[in-house]
């Protein structure tokens, strides 16, 4: 049994994960948030997690693999909450992976390799600016200081995650849900985004399953050797016991007591190691926009439930005819909700699709095909109309064409 300390445990990729890694010692490292099984409150901000000196030592002497999946994304926060949970946040974990020998799975984005695409988009309620650029930075911060640990970590760059593949259920709502929700209330009269532009989604179990595989890699004498292509597992290997450094100047040191399990050694920016980077992508199975808003009138179409197409129109138009007349006039928060649309536009139009790396880890799981990606993406379809109580179970129908490896088979003419 493997001892392993998840962050973000309460969170869409974090709630998988610790379904997931039922078999084993997990402790999730939490700040407010209430989460089954183990747990311990903590703040990864903070010189030793916000823990007492005595209960880091014997955190840090315990654990096996730290997968830390904790962060901000929410475009609209600013450059000080970034930077603090996104980079300060992950020097603090690095600081701690070292300490406890621990092998390290960092979670970060697949979007930092469009981060010069990123535009901001006004949003005149308060909260000012939408702007993914901020987001994007303090990951590609937080993505060096894992590189530059002296580690032999994983960095994971993940997509945008949807609910669960089979039944679409998550811990939250995000991101391309508010686009989903838009759309079956026929809230969202045009679409900044071209037709063809692809969005790669995977559901979150999926992601779950990758992530494990890479924090739980098989040895020689119990799985299957790396596939060809993929980064091969660092070691696991424990580094020798010294005494738990001293805190940094200005931060109060815990008061209990007792040696900890490492050595000061220096900062994790001052080091550097092997980092296996995996993208943990739809890579040539992610669906364009056409498709996704095809597949979500359709299956409204099935639930009983009528809603108007949105229109495409490219994101410069949009701004400059459309929205004065059209999004301006509506409430706050729907205009909230189209700044958002638009400041995740410019990470999706004009962009190549992502590579993948799902296929090649070593226990991981299958490269995703598109049948799979739709089936999940009409099940996120499905548990949203639930649980926004537009329809319920009892009028949700099977979903058909999806176990043959085809695209969905559309019942509901979406035109």
């Amino acid at each position: 049994m493997t001892s392993i300390l998840l962050t973000g445990a309460s969170g869409v990729v974090g709630a998988a994960l610790l379904h997931r890694l039922a078999g084993h010692r997990v402790t999730a490292l939490t700040y407010r948030a209430e989460v089954p099984g183990r747990a311990v409150r903590g703040d990864v901000t903070r010189p030793w997690l916000g823990l007492h000196r005595g209960r880091y030592a014997e955190l840090a002497a315990s654990v096996d693999v730290v997968l830390h999946c904790a962060g901000v994304t929410d475009f609209s926060a600013d450059d000080d909450t970034m930077r603090t949970q996104n980079v300060r946040g992950t020097e603090q974990i690095v600081r701690f992976a070292a300490d406890a020998g621990a092998r390290l799975v960092f979670s970060s984005t697949a979007f930092v390799a469009r981060h010069e695409l990123a535009r901001p988009a006004r949003a005149e309620e308060p909260g000012g600016t939408v702007d993914p650029r901020r987001y994007l930075a303090s990951k590609l911060a937080a993505e060096e200081v894992v590189r530059r640990s002296g580690l032999p970590p994983a960095i994971a760059r993940i997509s945008v995650v949807i609910g669960d593949s089979a039944g679409g259920e998550t811990s939250r709502f995000q991101g391309l849900h508010s686009t989903t929700s838009a759309i079956m209330r026929s809230l969202l009269p045009v679409l900044p985004f071209s037709p063809g532009a692809t969005i790669d989604v995977l559901p979150r179990d999926l992601v779950a399953e990758a992530l494990v595989a890479l924090a739980l890699p098989p040895t020689p004498s119990t799985g299957p050797a790396p596939t060809s292509g993929a980064a091969a597992p660092p070691s696991t290997a424990p580094a020798p016991p010294s005494t738990v450094p001293a805190p940094p100047s200005g931060d109060p040191a815990p008061t209990s007591g007792g040696p900890g399990p490492v050595s000061a050694g220096p900062a994790p920016e001052d080091r550097t190691g092997p980092v296996a980077e995996y993208w943990i992508t739809a890579g040539a199975a992610a669906p364009t926009v056409q498709r996704l808003v095809d597949l979500v009138v359709a299956r409204c179409g099935e639930l009983g439930l009528r809603v108007s197409l949105p229109r495409f129109a490219p994101p410069a138009m949009v701004e400059r005819v459309i929205r004065p007349v059209f999004i301006d006039p509506l409430p706050a928060k729907q205009r909230r909700r189209f700044a958002n649309l638009m400041a995740l536009a410019s990470l999706f139009d004009g962009a190549d699709r992502f590579p993948t790396g799902l296929g090649t880890i070593p226990g991981g799981p299958p490269a995703p095909t598109t049948a799979l990606i739709e089936r999940a993406f009409v099940a996120s379809v499905d548990y949203q109309a639930r649980t926004e109580g537009l329809t319920t179970a009892a009028q949700v129908p099977e979903q058909g064409g999806l176990d043959d490896g085809k695209p969905m088979v559309l019942k509901a003419d979406p035109a």
